[in-house]
């Protein structure tokens, strides 16, 4: 499972990569030219941790855009 997100443009990118880190995600690919980065969970996430990172980035004012895609191409 991954999520496919697009970040406020105005953040750095070390701002986006200590999020990711707090929420135990990485980026699997990207970002596109419009901005999306497909992340994906850690090998030993269960679902719970899938969640709680979901929620974590879909109520994050920084998250403008979030998409779970079963695929990370």
């Amino acid at each position: 499972n991954y999520l496919r997100v697009v970040f406020d443009p105005n953040l750095e990118p070390a701002v986006i990569d200590a999020l990711l880190v707090d929420v135990g995600l990485g980026v699997a690919s990207g970002p596109t030219e419009r901005g999306v980065l497909t992340l994906r969970f850690a090998d030993a996430a269960t679902e719970a941790d899938r969640a709680a990172a979901s929620d974590a980035l879909r109520n994050d004012p920084r998250v403008l855009f979030l998409q779970p895609v079963s695929g990370g191409n």
